[in-house]
């Protein structure tokens, strides 16, 4: 695992974790409580700005959260406080701790609960189920990060997981302060099968942060029972490939079955896998998926297979065009600018032409000549490093097999968008 530190505001991010788990919380009511840097001891009249890996932070806390509500009895309570105790001129010492009122831990278990696949005994895990991956993931990633998670606990009086990180920060005036929350660019709700439970509040975080609502199952089984009672009610559906019970590629056929009988076109399925090998991605396509997705999840990669198949259902006013970076794309092809410029103006001024010739052949129902033509574009396309709309095509060719017109159609329209967008750069 890789950090990647980012700045970010301390009282939007953790905060947002609180909401996430609040629907949670209110089914057992439970009073969950978030304070954070209550005394602000850097200077009252600023606010803070930390520099942190934030995804691997929240993962951490979620993942603490979850348990806490999970092993807590109605009518209980969990907190998670966020302190800061000691500060220099840049960098300050924040303490990280979720504390509930739960089944606790006896105490000649507490070191094995760190271990993987560990929890306190067999009948909390028939009882509250869950792999005991959670924790031991937790413990990695905060020392990843530079602390060590800790555990205070009284068996059937409550626990306490805490632990401290130095991060550094930067001090803003509340005057000039301006809004960093992240505008939400899709709308739309989203199936996730994910048999990791870490992995499930992962994404969960990511698609809440890009505006889009999750529903989170364990495994391929329930996948399929979930779409078929509300598949009018999902824009997209995420698949782990290796996955107990039902994996992704059974899952995948099985949902394919009910759009066909349905009727339904407009619900890509991308699969989620953390073997990347050669080869992976056209054979996902062939089984019946419209993407690919690898892990660890990088968040622009997963914001590109959502620009790509929810397109319909973004919100124009929020979205912003990102500019075509030429130089960037002539040092990847290693074309010099002035040449890769001249090629680019030519690929845009025969694009067009070539498109209305592949919609012609979609048309008509030409498989063969779909295929070759959308072979023709991806070739001409990756040239230029043109990666999404070379995704495209591919999808195009390898899916024409399955006549599918309007999927064949709503992938063109996303093509012509991005030309548009080059074109407009």
């Amino acid at each position: 695992m890789d950090i990647e530190l980012i700045d970010f505001d301390p009282y939007l991010e953790f905060i947002s974790i609180k909401k996430l788990l609040e629907v949670k919380a209110d089914e057992k009511n439970i009073n969950l409580v978030c304070q954070v840097c209550e005394e602000n001891k850097l200077d009252k009249n600023k606010e803070i700005t930390l520099i942190g890996d934030i995804l691997k932070l929240k993962q951490v806390l979620l993942n603490l959260l979850s348990n806490a509500i999970k092993f807590t009895p109605e009518d209980g309570k969990v907190v998670l406080d966020i302190s800061m105790r000691e500060c220099n001129e840049s960098l300050a010492k924040f303490i990280f701790s979720v504390q509930d009122t739960g089944i606790g831990v006896p105490k000649e278990k507490q070191k094995a609960i760190f271990e993987p696949f560990k929890q306190a005994n067999e009948s909390t895990t028939r009882e509250f189920g869950g792999t005991g991956l959670g924790l031991s993931i937790s413990k990695q990633i905060v020392e990843l990060l530079g602390g060590e998670l800790k555990l205070d606990s009284i068996e059937g009086k409550g626990s306490k997981f805490y632990f401290e990180l130095d991060l550094k920060y930067k001090k803003q005036s509340l005057e000039k302060n301006e809004n960093k929350q992240r505008d939400e660019n899709f709308k739309g709700k989203i199936l996730v099968a994910d048999d990791v439970d870490i992995n499930q509040q992962l994404i969960e975080i990511l698609l809440s942060q890009m505006g889009l609502e999750s529903v989170l199952v364990p495994n391929g089984l329930e996948a399929v029972k979930v779409f078929e009672k509300q598949y009018d009610q999902f824009d997209l559906v995420f698949l782990d490939i290796n996955m107990p019970v039902m994996d992704g590629m059974e899952a995948c056929t099985k949902i394919n079955m009910i759009k066909k009988y349905k009727m339904i076109s407009n619900i890509p399925i991308i699969a989620l896998t953390a073997n990347s090998i050669k080869g992976d991605k056209e054979r996902y396509l062939e089984n019946g998926f419209d993407g690919y997705l690898s892990k660890p999840i990088d968040q622009n990669k997963l914001y590109d297979i959502l620009d790509q198949f929810l397109l319909p259902h973004k919100d124009i006013k929020k979205t912003t065009n990102i500019p075509f970076d030429i130089e960037a794309k002539s040092k990847k092809t290693s074309i010099p600018v002035k040449f890769y410029q001249k090629l680019l103006d030519n690929y845009l001024n025969m694009i067009d032409d070539e498109i209305v010739i592949l919609e012609q052949f979609i048309q008509n129902d030409e498989v063969p000549n779909i295929k070759i033509q959308a072979h023709k574009l991806k070739g001409v396309s990756i040239n230029l490093a043109l990666d999404k709309i070379f995704e495209l095509f591919s999808s195009i060719e390898i899916k024409a097999d399955i006549q599918n017109k309007k999927e064949l159609e709503s992938m063109i329209r996303t093509i012509k968008e991005d030309i548009k967008q080059i074109k407009a750069t």
